[in-house]
């Protein structure tokens, strides 16, 4: 059975605030940070990836304890980004998630060593069929967020241009995990469709919502089955830090299934 890691009473404190501020209307945070406070307040057993997440998310939202409102007795406590901070356990979770984050790593990194000699072959072609599906998975949803047309038309193009928008935000730091790996990043579309897993969309379908969304949804799936494959593979030959940013990946992955099939709901 994987191991698993029990948050502190501190960390649990922090959420149950946060989770107040939450009840009281005060903005900041996501659904993701919803559920980790939750998480967190009953001080739920957390696996190793969940870990991996939360130091992850403390590295990127560092900047945010600079702002005015953080800190109590300023104007606008709490801000955002204190609502969020807490939400995921606050300074105790920080130092917490960076201490077992250390420990997972060094427990990974003493079962690489027995693991089997690294197939670069195996471990490229992975990466790189994942960055492609996501490129492709952008474009298209691109295409259709500048065609649809229909009653519903301001909601479906603000749905696909959010999708489509953060997708994009996240290729250069991918095209980047792949020179950590000394992996060329595809640079062509001859490239990309040589590797992507999502089908080229010469014929666009019909520019109503529903064809849109059911195929994106499709597609989106597809992008998930390919950076799961990919955060696999780098676990299993020991590249923990680009296994964290697909960890990332696949998160945002899931909220776009989730928002996709919410707008099919009657």
């Amino acid at each position: 059975m994987a191991e698993t890691y029990t948050p502190t009473e501190g960390m649990a404190t922090a959420a149950k605030r946060a989770l107040q501020w939450h009840a009281d209307g005060k903005p900041g945070g996501t659904l993701v940070g919803l559920a980790r406070a939750n998480q967190l307040k009953d001080r739920s057993p957390l696996t190793a990836s969940t870990v991996l997440r939360m130091h992850s998310f403390f590295s990127r939202h560092e900047v945010d304890k600079q702002a005015t409102g953080f800190s109590s007795g300023e104007e606008g406590f709490p801000s955002k980004g204190r609502v969020a901070w807490d939400m995921w356990g606050g300074d105790g979770g920080q130092t917490w998630a960076q201490q077992k984050r250390d420990q997972i790593m060094r427990d990974r990194e003493s079962k690489a060593l027995t693991k089997k000699e690294i197939n670069m072959d195996e471990l490229k072609n992975s990466v790189l069929v994942a960055f492609a599906t996501s490129y492709s998975f952008y474009l298209k949803t691109a295409g259709f967020h500048w065609n649809v047309v229909g009653q519903d038309f301001f909601e479906y193009h603000e749905l696909f241009g959010e999708i489509y928008a953060e997708v994009y935000g996240s290729l250069d730091t991918f095209a980047e995990q792949l020179r950590t790996m000394e992996i060329q990043a595809p640079g062509s579309l001859s490239q990309i469709l040589d590797l992507t897993l999502v089908e080229d969309c010469d014929d666009m379908p019909a520019p109503i919502k529903n064809a849109m969304v059911a195929e994106l949804l499709m597609d989106n799936e597809t992008v998930l089955e390919t950076l799961k494959s990919a955060y696999n593979m780098c676990d299993l030959y020991g590249k923990f830090g680009f296994e964290n940013f697909l960890a990332d990946r696949i998160t945002a992955h899931e909220k776009h299934s989730w928002m996709l099939r919410s707008s099919q709901a009657i």
